[in-house]
């Protein structure tokens, strides 16, 4: 099992070997990228990952709903319901423009897709590869990105599916697959934005499979949070030494804020933990530190919405926790009286700050972010601490997200 600073290193050096590479004017790297990226970081025996990158050697989209892409588009695909409810904020928040925004559904690479074989498009990959002197043993999930990315942009042109876009917002044009529309229509001259969806800072471990969130945006303009998140992208950049190559816009936080926060009080005694995707070992200690609270204090965890099946995890919860079962987290706070939201790794417990609720870090190792704004414990002692003076900060709130900023009509049609 390899380390995430060592798939990090990997996938930079071959992102950096990719660079500039193009075929028929359109961008090669960033799109082969996202590929490569998931093909490296996904957590799947080798086997199975070699053989699923090995079909995209043979396939090529369909296409399917390409009579949807005309006119101003949004384009999204995650089956989160939280994300979902994020794009359609944003969507409805840009009534007006002509013609109107729609969202638009993309489908997943292995669901949308006809066998193409091609030693010609393979060929050409190759020489794409020795061209950007590919080394031997990456080659075997290189090779497959730059074939279905070349591909994919034959296909674009064979079903004119950028013909009658106007404007083009990603919900995540870093990542598959609608890092793939984006590169189409950035060649063809059409507005491209991607938003920010989770918050976006320079990791302080080895980065996971999120860097390429901020690290591989294939739109124009990234529409960012806050100076915040902003400045956190900009020192990344400058940490590797590497230009920053889209434009990078501070429009406000992507969520619908509360219009009356949660009244908070000392005299509640309930705190939610909200854990992280994967990262079991360290909430398994948080939720070990948790219990040794005193009787008096009642805990509601969150798990990650990619983690509701983590048998691992789901086990190490103590019997007299409380499993939330909301399907959004404001439907949890509003229904629950918290005292305190704890965590790390996860956007959800800033979240929580838009509703009066006070939230701290828990410290531990794999933590990737901290910050002096908000308070840290990795005992029961600094917790309990915590839970006598934390007070609600919208101020910190508004810094990290950008919560009192909503500019996206204004960046977007102007």
């Amino acid at each position: 099992m390899h380390s995430n600073a060592d798939i990090f290193a990997t996938y930079s050096r071959v992102k950096q070997q990719l660079i500039g590479m193009e075929y028929k004017g359109y961008d090669l790297c960033k799109p082969s990228a996202a590929i490569i990226a998931n093909h490296l970081y996904i957590p799947a025996s080798r086997t199975k990952k070699i053989r699923d990158i090995l079909k995209l050697l043979w396939i090529k989209p369909r296409h399917s709903n390409k009579e949807e892409l005309s006119g101003n588009i949004l384009a999204w695909h995650t089956s989160r319901s939280d994300h979902k409810s994020n794009a359609e904020h944003i969507c409805v928040s840009l009534a007006g423009s002509t013609p109107p925004f729609k969202m638009v559904k993309l489908p997943k690479l292995n669901r949308d897709y006809k066998r193409a074989w091609s030693i010609n498009t393979i060929w050409a990959a190759w020489a794409v590869a020795r061209r950007a002197q590919i080394k031997k043993l990456d080659l075997i999930y290189v090779l497959p990105a730059l074939t279905y990315s070349m591909r994919y942009y034959d296909s674009a042109v064979e079903n004119g599916i950028t013909k009658n876009i106007k404007t083009l917002v990603s919900y995540n044009s870093s990542n598959i697959p609608e890092c793939f529309l984006t590169s189409a229509c950035n060649r063809d001259g059409i507005r491209t934005f991607s938003l920010q969806h989770g918050l976006y800072f320079d990791f302080l471990t080895p980065p996971p499979l999120a860097i390429i969130n901020h690290e591989n945006v294939t739109a124009k303009v990234l529409l960012a949070w806050s100076n915040f998140c902003k400045e956190q992208i900009e020192q990344f950049y400058q940490k590797h030494a590497t230009p920053i190559d889209f434009e990078i816009c501070v429009a406000g936080y992507i969520k619908r804020t509360p219009r009356v926060p949660i009244q908070h009080s000392f005299t509640h005694r309930t705190i939610l933990c909200l854990l992280p995707y994967e990262c079991v070992a360290a909430s398994a200690t948080l939720l070990e530190l948790l219990f040794q609270l005193p009787d008096h204090y009642d805990v509601v965890v969150r798990t990650h919405p990619l983690s509701r099946d983590d048998s691992a995890l789901l086990s190490s919860i103590p019997a007299s926790f409380k499993l939330d079962t909301h399907e959004l987290l404001s439907e949890s706070i509003i229904a629950n009286q918290y005292r305190l939201a704890v965590g790390f790794n996860t956007t959800s417990l800033f979240d929580t700050l838009l509703f009066g609720v006070p939230c701290a870090l828990f410290d531990t190792p794999e933590s990737m972010f901290k910050t002096s704004d908000l308070p840290s414990f990795s005992n029961n002692e600094e917790l309990m601490t915590i839970l006598a003076t934390a007070t609600p900060a919208p101020d910190i709130a508004n810094r990290l997200l950008g919560s009192d900023t909503f500019l996206y009509k204004e960046f977007i049609n102007g």
